[in-house]
């Protein structure tokens, strides 16, 4: 889909490649879609930990000029099967019904960045 060769490693993308990656949908039991958007599941390179803070945090809504890196946080080679965490979490309220063995998602807006 995006010409590459998926891998972990650093990519650098132009603000149209960044905006051409897909989707990732997993299709839960029940036939519920998790959505998860390259906003989410790509890490912006320039985002290092500074103390407790992170600088210079990716905005979707911001355009950028050249290439900027990115490094995919979607791990499709793990022994038991896939982790979701809390990157496939974002724009989602989640409720883990623990007792029930259930997982509610809603659609929810989350304002993290700068």
């Amino acid at each position: 889909i995006t010409g590459r060769q998926y891998n972990n490693r650093l990519q650098r993308y132009t603000y149209q490649q960044f905006h051409e990656l897909p989707v990732i949908t997993f299709e839960l039991e029940g036939g519920i879609q998790w959505e998860i958007k390259p906003e989410a599941y790509m890490e912006d390179s320039a985002s290092t930990p500074n103390g407790n803070e992170t600088v210079n945090k990716y905005d979707p809504n911001k355009q950028w000029e050249g290439k900027r890196g990115f490094i995919s946080r979607v791990y499709v080679d793990e022994p038991q099967g896939v982790v979701l965490g809390s990157n496939a979490m974002m724009d989602k309220e989640i409720y883990f019904d623990i007792p029930n063995r259930r997982l509610g998602v809603a659609k929810a807006t989350c304002a993290y960045y700068n």
